[in-house]
């Protein structure tokens, strides 16, 4: 066994980082072992295991990652630990040394190929271009040609994930497949772990690359796809292109989408395509609806514009799945009504998750807000992988302590699982 790649949490769907990297692995002739450890406990690995990669790309796969690497430890595991993922790059000074032998900067595949390679010879990893580990920083660097389709081919079936917001639409079980079209997202909101982890980087998946993925996902069963991508329209043509050739292939599949509300408001013509070819809800992330509040955020655009995409959402019959971040220090406790008042004038009540009414900013290890007075001089606590805040009024953290059922401000119910 050359190289085991391990999964603890990916948004419970199947793990993307690993079948990403599997594919590359498979087509280079290196043995591998898959682990989806969030529905199995990982068995032990192999004495023959040179290298064993955890894909971190959530804050919430970060702890069970690192218990994972301890128990490794523990069991006399001696090979090189690689982590990769927006986690990973994010926390590579506090990860590096304590938890693992190297860390992944940018794309993974072809870095886990040459890894693979050089650690079957005993060789070193250091000089690989974007690998950090003793003696080498490591530089940010992104596939430029040869995608593969994800190899899901040892990772558990379709129907043992379960994808809450689908079947709560369609009111019983549906099998979902999960696709990636591009990586990464070309706008800059400030809390976002991904703009933080690559900035305006996006690679952008071919089209036969993420058809070829669609295809072999409906092949295993699934009834609807979930595109994965921080903003699906990072390249509007693309994301139109692989729509319609969906559609045409695969006429029944239902799918959803992530995407801005600006870009949702700015044509609806273009998502009457979208439900005509499929589409059935978008996750779009409206933070709060006060202008300071997106400026903070550095949304880049105005509250009106949130108006401008429910309607547009309303009039094509797509639905919504709205996202926030409720409690934030830029609010007043009178915020908190008007937001009820909102939420009722744009009859969004039976769109809201319920966790939806209780998120607070999260404030990760390398968060662009950590440098913003207004949040800097907030912090109340530094844990080792993320920062507590406290608000200026009591009365605002009386009421989130009420409805999270905590007085924790480490409470992690964060707005989305992009981050």
């Amino acid at each position: 066994m050359s190289i085991v790649l391990i999964s603890c949490y990916e948004g419970g769907m199947q793990p993307l980082g690993i079948a990403t990297a599997a594919a590359h692995l498979v087509e280079a002739d290196i043995e591998i072992q898959t682990i989806d450890a969030s529905l199995v406990v990982p068995p032990m690995v192999s004495p023959g295991a040179k290298v064993v990669a955890f894909s971190v790309p959530l804050f919430d796969s970060l702890k069970p990652t690192l218990e994972s690497v301890r128990d490794l430890r523990t069991d006399g595991y001696e090979g090189l630990i690689v982590l990769y993922g927006n986690y990973a790059m994010l926390n590579k000074e506090s990860l590096l040394g304590r938890y693992a032998d190297a860390i992944i900067l940018g794309d993974w595949e072809t870095s886990l190929v040459e890894i693979a390679r050089r650690a079957s010879v005993g060789a070193s990893i250091s000089s690989i271009a974007n690998v950090a580990c003793s003696g080498a920083t490591g530089a940010t660097t992104y596939l430029r040609s040869g995608h593969l389709p994800p190899n899901r081919a040892g990772l558990p079936p379709l129907t043992a994930y379960r994808y809450a917001e689908v079947e709560r639409r369609a009111g019983g079980a549906v099998v979902v497949g999960n696709v990636e079209a591009s990586r990464g997202c070309r706008f800059s909101c400030s809390y976002c772990s991904v703009f933080a982890a690559h900035h305006n980087k996006v690679v952008i998946q071919p089209l036969e690359v993420v058809i070829a993925d669609i295809d072999q996902l409906v092949e295993m069963g699934a009834e609807h796809i979930c595109f994965v991508d921080a903003e699906f329209q990072n390249a509007t043509k693309h994301a139109i292109s692989i729509v319609a050739e969906m559609h045409a292939r695969h006429p029944k599949l239902s799918f959803d989408f992530t995407s801005r509300a600006d870009l949702l408001a700015q044509d609806p013509d273009r998502l009457e395509m979208f439900v005509k070819c499929g589409a059935r809800f978008v996750t779009t992330a409206l933070e709060f609806p006060k202008q300071e509040v997106l400026d903070a955020m550095n949304k880049g655009f105005e509250v009106e514009a949130i108006g401008r995409a429910v309607g547009a959402c309303r009039k094509t019959g797509l639905g919504i799945n709205p996202t926030f971040v409720l409690f934030n220090p830029w609010i007043e406790l009178e915020d908190l009504a008007m937001f009820e008042e909102f939420l009722e004038r744009h009859d969004l009540h039976g769109e809201v998750e319920p966790i939806q009414m209780k998120t607070r900013l999260w404030l990760y290890r390398g968060s662009p807000l950590l440098r913003v007075a207004g949040v800097a001089n907030r912090v109340s606590r530094e844990n080792e992988f993320n920062f507590e805040w406290r608000h200026r009024d009591g009365a605002v953290e009386g009421v989130y302590a009420k409805l999270s059922g905590s007085a924790s401000a480490d409470s992690s119910g964060r707005c989305c699982l992009k981050c």
